[in-house]
């Protein structure tokens, strides 16, 4: 504890969070704490001294910030605007503090502080499910449908939630593995129960997208971490498990997808598609029906909720088409770039296996949970703006950068030792 205490960045993102969970039993999101905390950000920058980083990644979130400044003079209301680029200038501050300060301690860094973080708010939101009546009641009228919309725990939407969720359970089924292999049994079943849980509560959010971005993120893990002959037996078994139970999990997958939809509703729908998809597509057409106003953009974080009467939707549940409405296509570009920078640093630095500060699978796990965002933000928004879900991807783009840093200091430093030893 007292060594995340003296870690700046660790503050920063507590103080932060503290504007979500302070009123959560409310249901109220605490707007004053989180300009407070934003305030507290700047001046730890002032008091500690910051290296500026050269790093393409870094290099690119600062041209999305600038690109998406612009859009304040078409704003229509100005005032919200800048509430949110104040927010979103702080996304490049907490990468510049993480990269300075990643290590935590010995055993713990910025990421695994993060990654616990959202194993807790999966378990707390598991609980309340079960001690607020509220959520009981929603849980009775919808059926198995489940949102956190309307509950007091926690002040979710459960689109938000259901990644959150899926990320509790890439990461627990990372430690499972890591515990596992290094025979510490107790250790590893609790991180198995805590998988299961974090399943469970995405399974209750009914969050299609956040359950979509989920498989196709452990897909990956299991693909990057197990060797052939593991991924062969794997293969086997869970072909084992389909044969017999092909007709539960046909009919789950079925009632996942299909959501709020029946039968009769599909029937009446002029576009099976859209209607399978919530109406997104449509949403889609009428958010793009002007396309003059995705050149600048219209406002930060505001443009669609505006725009919320004629396309039928405060946002527009796909990443890319919100940008554009809301910053226009130079900072959508500096969107989409930054997805491949990162996918091109991580395989850049697997290939320094000797060279990594931590195991290779440690990195496999992280860039499951980029993917998972990336997959996510084609059905949503919720990792482009700066809610609770971003700090997933910050935390990814943190190890990223830092790792780089820590390769090209130890290249450095083995270049030394081979001059050095040379004699003339």
């Amino acid at each position: 504890m007292k060594q995340i205490l003296k870690n700046p960045l660790c503050l920063c993102l507590i103080f932060y969070w503290m504007g979500y969970l302070s009123l959560s039993f409310l249901g109220i999101e605490n707007k004053s704490l989180r300009i407070v905390s934003l305030g507290l950000i700047y001046l730890i920058l002032i008091f500690f001294r910051t290296k500026h980083t050269k790093d393409p990644i870094y290099k690119n979130i600062i041209l999305f910030c600038a690109f998406c400044f612009p859009s304040l003079f078409f704003a229509d209301a100005p005032y919200a605007c800048i509430f949110k680029l104040f927010e979103l200038c702080t996304m490049p501050v907490v990468i510049l503090l993480g990269y300075q300060h990643f290590k935590i301690d010995k055993k713990e860094n910025v990421t695994d502080f993060l990654m616990k973080y959202y194993v807790f708010q999966t378990l707390f939101s598991l609980i309340s499910y079960y001690v607020d009546p509220t959520t009981r009641a929603i849980d009775n009228g919808y059926g198995t449908y489940v949102t956190f919309l309307s509950c007091h725990y926690p002040p979710i939407h459960a689109n938000s939630l259901g990644p959150f969720c899926a990320i509790s359970a890439i990461y627990s089924f990372y430690k499972w593995h890591e515990k596992y292999f290094s025979k510490e049994i107790v250790k590893g079943i609790l991180w198995a129960i805590i998988c299961c849980l974090s399943l469970y509560t995405m399974y209750l959010t009914s969050s299609r997208t956040g359950m979509i971005a989920w498989l196709n993120a452990m897909l990956f893990l299991v693909y990057r971490m197990f060797s052939i002959k593991k991924k062969i037996m794997y293969l086997i078994f869970a072909i084992a498990l389909l044969i017999p139970f092909y007709e539960t999990i046909s009919d789950f997958a079925t009632a996942v997808i299909m959501k709020k939809q029946n039968d009769e509703l599909l029937s009446k729908s002029d576009n099976i598609t859209d209607q399978m998809t919530s109406g997104r597509i449509s949403l889609w057409k009428r958010a793009l029906s002007s396309p003059q106003a995705c050149i600048l953009g219209k406002g930060y974080g505001i443009a669609t909720k505006a725009m919320s009467d004629k396309i039928g939707a405060a946002n527009a549940h796909n990443s890319i088409v919100e940008l554009l409405l809301n910053v226009g296509l130079p900072a959508t570009f500096c969107w989409i770039y930054l997805w491949f920078l990162l996918f091109k640093r991580y395989l850049l630095i697997c290939k320094f296996k000797s060279m990594l500060p931590y195991h290779v699978n440690y990195y496999h796990m992280a860039a499951s949970i980029a993917l998972l965002s990336f997959v996510k933000s084609f059905g949503n928004v919720s990792f482009v703006y700066m809610q609770l879900d971003i700090w997933a991807t910050l935390s990814v783009i943190i190890l990223f950068i830092y790792t780089q840093g820590s390769i090209k200091n130890k290249l450095k430093k083995n270049q030394y030792k081979n001059n050095t030893s040379v004699t003339p």
